[in-house]
């Protein structure tokens, strides 16, 4: 499970990279650097190990079948969206204190502030 959220948390890493630049070759880096992640560290991602076992189950020699696939799904699904919704709600909770200082020093026009 900690392989999933860590997997989880290093796509939405990569997600947040590539929309982060306009330029292609930073896309690119972003979409190599997570895929050699999950790769070389063997982190668990739910579509990964889905395309690797539905692989192993059509060569016909899999010692595994269609509700394993499932489980393991599953629970790397779980995970994955564990690391990726986790990671946005520490990022955000972390902003939360710099956002209400800039509003209490620099406030909309016309918008009361009231604590």
């Amino acid at each position: 499970m900690v392989l999933a959220i860590i997997g989880g948390t290093v796509i939405t890493l990569m997600t947040w990279m590539q929309h982060g630049t306009e330029q292609t070759s930073g896309k690119i880096v972003a979409a190599v650097t997570g895929a050699f992640l999950l790769g070389a560290a063997g982190l668990n991602h739910a579509i990964v190990n889905s395309l690797l076992m539905f692989a192993a189950l059509n060569t016909g020699h899999a010692p595994f079948g269609y509700l394993q696939w499932a489980e393991t799904a599953g629970w790397a699904a779980i995970g994955n969206i564990i690391g990726g919704v986790g990671l946005v709600t520490l990022l955000r909770i972390v902003q939360v204190p710099h956002t209400l200082k800039a509003e209490r020093e620099h406030p909309a026009p016309g918008v009361p502030f009231h604590e």
